[in-house]
Protein backbone atom coordinates (compact mmCIF):
# COMPACT_ATOMS: atom_id res chain seq x y z
CA UNK A 1 0.00 0.00 0.00
CA UNK A 2 1.07 3.17 -1.12
CA UNK A 3 0.56 5.95 1.79
CA UNK A 4 0.29 9.30 0.13
CA UNK A 5 -1.33 11.54 3.67
CA UNK A 6 -2.05 10.47 6.91
CA UNK A 7 -3.22 11.31 10.19
CA UNK A 8 -4.33 9.87 13.88
CA UNK A 9 -7.81 9.18 12.55
CA UNK A 10 -7.24 8.31 8.94
CA UNK A 11 -5.06 7.50 5.57
CA UNK A 12 -5.20 7.92 2.58
CA UNK A 13 -3.33 5.88 -0.22
CA UNK A 14 -3.60 4.68 -3.63
CA UNK A 15 -5.59 1.77 -4.74
CA UNK A 16 -3.77 -1.32 -4.15
CA UNK A 17 -2.71 -3.50 -7.65
CA UNK A 18 -2.77 -6.89 -5.92
CA UNK A 19 -6.97 -6.36 -5.89
CA UNK A 20 -7.09 -5.50 -9.38
CA UNK A 21 -8.15 -7.64 -12.09
CA UNK A 22 -5.53 -6.39 -14.58
CA UNK A 23 -1.94 -6.21 -14.47
CA UNK A 24 -2.60 -2.34 -14.91
CA UNK A 25 -4.29 -0.39 -12.00
CA UNK A 26 -6.23 3.16 -12.98
CA UNK A 27 -3.58 5.49 -11.88
CA UNK A 28 -5.01 8.21 -9.19
CA UNK A 29 -7.70 5.89 -7.51
CA UNK A 30 -7.24 6.84 -3.89
CA UNK A 31 -8.87 5.22 -1.00
CA UNK A 32 -9.05 6.84 2.38
CA UNK A 33 -9.86 4.52 5.60
CA UNK A 34 -10.25 5.31 9.02
CA UNK A 35 -7.64 3.79 10.97
CA UNK A 36 -10.66 2.71 13.73
CA UNK A 37 -12.11 -0.18 12.43
CA UNK A 38 -15.83 0.78 11.45
CA UNK A 39 -17.59 -0.78 8.90
CA UNK A 40 -20.00 2.49 7.97
CA UNK A 41 -20.42 6.50 8.07
CA UNK A 42 -23.11 6.07 10.73
CA UNK A 43 -20.07 4.61 12.90
CA UNK A 44 -17.55 7.45 12.54
CA UNK A 45 -17.23 9.68 15.33
CA UNK A 46 -18.03 13.22 14.70
CA UNK A 47 -13.88 14.27 14.62
CA UNK A 48 -13.47 10.56 12.47
CA UNK A 49 -16.18 12.39 9.86
CA UNK A 50 -14.40 15.73 10.13
CA UNK A 51 -11.03 13.76 9.57
CA UNK A 52 -12.14 11.68 6.65
CA UNK A 53 -14.22 14.52 5.13
CA UNK A 54 -11.14 16.66 5.54
CA UNK A 55 -8.47 14.26 3.58
CA UNK A 56 -11.25 13.77 0.87
CA UNK A 57 -11.15 17.26 0.16
CA UNK A 58 -7.31 17.68 -0.15
CA UNK A 59 -7.55 14.30 -1.82
CA UNK A 60 -9.60 15.49 -4.46
CA UNK A 61 -7.42 19.31 -4.65
CA UNK A 62 -4.29 17.17 -5.15
CA UNK A 63 -5.85 14.98 -8.11
CA UNK A 64 -7.00 18.31 -10.06
CA UNK A 65 -3.29 19.63 -9.65
CA UNK A 66 -1.30 16.49 -9.62
CA UNK A 67 -3.19 14.50 -12.50
CA UNK A 68 -5.56 17.06 -13.91
CA UNK A 69 -8.27 15.41 -13.32
CA UNK A 70 -11.07 17.15 -14.98
CA UNK A 71 -13.36 15.43 -12.43
CA UNK A 72 -13.25 14.11 -9.22
CA UNK A 73 -15.82 11.31 -7.74
CA UNK A 74 -16.21 10.26 -4.30
CA UNK A 75 -17.54 6.87 -3.81
CA UNK A 76 -18.44 5.03 -0.29
CA UNK A 77 -19.52 1.93 -1.69
CA UNK A 78 -18.41 -1.92 -1.43
CA UNK A 79 -18.99 -4.77 0.66
CA UNK A 80 -16.08 -6.43 0.21
CA UNK A 81 -14.30 -5.79 2.71
CA UNK A 82 -16.26 -4.75 6.25
CA UNK A 83 -14.49 -1.58 6.42
CA UNK A 84 -15.39 1.78 5.70
CA UNK A 85 -13.26 3.21 2.32
CA UNK A 86 -14.14 6.00 0.73
CA UNK A 87 -12.55 6.15 -3.04
CA UNK A 88 -11.21 8.75 -4.16
CA UNK A 89 -11.18 9.16 -8.70
CA UNK A 90 -10.33 11.08 -11.28
CA UNK A 91 -11.81 11.58 -14.53
CA UNK A 92 -9.82 12.42 -17.31
CA UNK A 93 -10.41 14.65 -19.83
CA UNK A 94 -11.50 13.43 -23.20
CA UNK A 95 -13.59 10.69 -20.89
CA UNK A 96 -16.94 9.75 -22.48
CA UNK A 97 -19.94 10.35 -21.00
CA UNK A 98 -20.54 6.73 -21.11
CA UNK A 99 -17.56 6.54 -18.49
CA UNK A 100 -18.83 9.17 -16.29
CA UNK A 101 -19.64 8.06 -12.92
CA UNK A 102 -19.27 4.82 -11.13
CA UNK A 103 -17.82 3.31 -14.33
CA UNK A 104 -14.85 6.24 -14.46
CA UNK A 105 -12.05 3.27 -14.06
CA UNK A 106 -13.73 1.21 -17.40
CA UNK A 107 -12.40 3.54 -19.67
CA UNK A 108 -9.59 1.98 -21.95
CA UNK A 109 -7.96 5.24 -22.70
CA UNK A 110 -7.49 6.64 -19.48
CA UNK A 111 -3.83 6.29 -17.75
CA UNK A 112 -2.99 3.06 -16.26
CA UNK A 113 -0.30 1.97 -14.99
CA UNK A 114 2.11 -0.34 -12.88
CA UNK A 115 3.71 -0.48 -9.61
CA UNK A 116 6.59 2.10 -10.95
CA UNK A 117 3.82 4.45 -12.74
CA UNK A 118 1.78 4.10 -8.90
CA UNK A 119 4.61 4.72 -6.90
CA UNK A 120 5.86 7.59 -9.46
CA UNK A 121 2.49 9.17 -8.90
CA UNK A 122 2.18 8.79 -4.90
CA UNK A 123 5.57 10.99 -4.82
CA UNK A 124 3.59 13.28 -6.65
CA UNK A 125 0.62 13.17 -4.58
CA UNK A 126 2.89 13.32 -1.59
CA UNK A 127 4.86 16.42 -2.47
CA UNK A 128 1.48 18.30 -3.20
CA UNK A 129 0.47 17.26 0.28
CA UNK A 130 3.59 18.38 1.87
CA UNK A 131 3.98 21.87 -0.10
CA UNK A 132 0.50 22.64 -1.16
CA UNK A 133 -1.50 22.42 2.01
CA UNK A 134 -0.69 22.14 5.36
CA UNK A 135 -0.43 19.35 7.36
CA UNK A 136 -2.83 16.78 9.25
CA UNK A 137 -4.77 17.50 11.55
CA UNK A 138 -5.30 21.67 11.06
CA UNK A 139 -4.40 24.15 14.03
Amino acid sequence: MEKIAENDLAFLYHAPLEKQPEPLIYLGHLIVETRRHTTGWDQLTDQEGAAVGQMVARAARALKSVVQAEHVYVFGIGHNVPHLHVHVIPRYPGAPRVYWGIRVTEWDAAPRGGINEVDHLCQRLRQFFDTAIPTFPPQ
